[in-house]
């Protein structure tokens, strides 16, 4: 498997995993708002919050599942390094992209609890999937390998195959050229916020 290939399948990835995520995200948010369930309050949080740990989860499983796929392909270390390092940045662009966007638009107003949760797990997602890629049994679960049938499915249907994967390498490449800013102002937004909660303290 060569970096086109692996991009292709990161890029199918990509589209699958969002369209998932607005799914979720959506069916979860209205089935609170029909319980009524205050969205100021603890329980709102901790839903939304698995919500995107869940996502978060499957992206990295899935992009995993493939870098393994294409170590086993290559079989070189240099080409493990690689593919692991892409896929490592790859979760962290994706995570904190998404976190950026939803302070840009204000979805944390009022929910500094929510903006904490959300950087803690955007964080810590490429870390555990540098420890999947060498412990593979953390990304081995029954919907990980349904989806990733799929996607392989996909890729071997050319037209829509090709049309996902550029379509996700589109908006991947669209993403980059302010992920690295998007992640500098999460760490300052997050520095910000434990110097006001410390003030607030004394």
């Amino acid at each position: 498997m060569n970096i086109f290939q692996y991009l292709i399948f990161i890029g199918i990835i990509y589209t699958i995993v969002t369209l998932l995520s607005t799914i979720l995200i959506l069916l979860a948010t209205l089935t609170l708002h029909g319980l009524r369930v205050d969205s100021l309050g603890t329980s709102y949080r901790v839903v939304i919050t698995l919500c995107n740990a869940i996502v978060l989860y499957l992206l990295l499983s899935l992009v995993s599942s493939l870098t393994i796929l294409a170590d086993q392909k290559n079989r070189s270390m240099w080409s493990f390094a690689f593919f692991s390092i892409v896929g490592m940045l790859t979760v962290l662009w994706i995570g904190t992209r998404n976190v950026y966007e939803k302070h840009k638009s204000g979805d944390y107003y009022g929910h500094s609890s929510r903006l904490r949760d959300d950087l803690i797990i955007s964080l810590a997602a490429p870390a555990l999937f540098i420890v999947s890629v060498f412990v593979p049994i953390i990304a081995s679960n029954p919907i990980t390998n349904w989806l990733f049938g799929a996607i392989e499915w996909l890729d071997q249907v050319r037209i829509l195959g090709w049309l996902l994967g550029l379509i996700g390498i589109l908006i991947m490449i669209a993403m980059l050229e302010d992920a690295f800013f998007a992640f500098v102002s999460l760490i300052f937004v997050s520095i910000r916020s434990v110097i006001k909660r410390e003030s607030k303290s004394q």
